[in-house]
């Protein structure tokens, strides 16, 4: 008789196996299928960067329009919403497969108290979002002295 330890991952390991033998024989049987919303709720990919002067928010957004795309501030929080728009023919007998993501987008951010709300900017280049925050005056701690009635 041989020891074998217990590993709890086998189960799941198995299971995906299976899953993937059933997925693999739908592939075969179907190999083309028109997906017309891959996802009704994508998030663009962001960076946000630390300047000397300024916060630069850099986001993905290939095939957004800068209509599409609503930026607000609001207690030094940055919300950038939109939609992405890809529409299909279901009668158009051409696709074969169809992945690009499209909906709609929320990403926010927190930022420090010293941010020059008047002075952001936004432009779009080569499908990525370019959002420029400035730095303002930073706010110090300000001590509050305790008295004695």
């Amino acid at each position: 008789m041989s020891i074998i330890k217990y590993n709890p991952q086998s189960l799941f390991y198995a299971a995906k196996d299976e899953m993937d033998k059933v997925f693999d024989v739908m592939m075969k049987t179907y190999p083309f299928r028109l997906i017309e919303n891959v996802s009704d709720n994508w998030q663009p990919q962001v960076d946000v960067i630390e300047k000397t002067s300024s916060y630069v928010v850099t986001a993905d957004i290939p095939g957004v329009s800068p209509k599409d795309i609503k930026i607000s501030v609001e207690h030094n929080t940055v919300t950038i919403q939109g939609e992405k728009k890809i529409e299909f023919n279901e009668n158009d007998k051409n696709y074969k497969r169809a992945e690009r993501y499209s909906g709609s987008f929320y990403r926010q951010f927190s930022l420090p108290s010293n941010i020059d709300e008047a002075k952001i900017s936004a432009k779009v280049k080569n499908g990525v979002l370019i959002l420029e925050i400035p730095k303002g005056t930073t706010h110090e701690m300000k001590y509050i002295e305790v008295q004695e009635e």
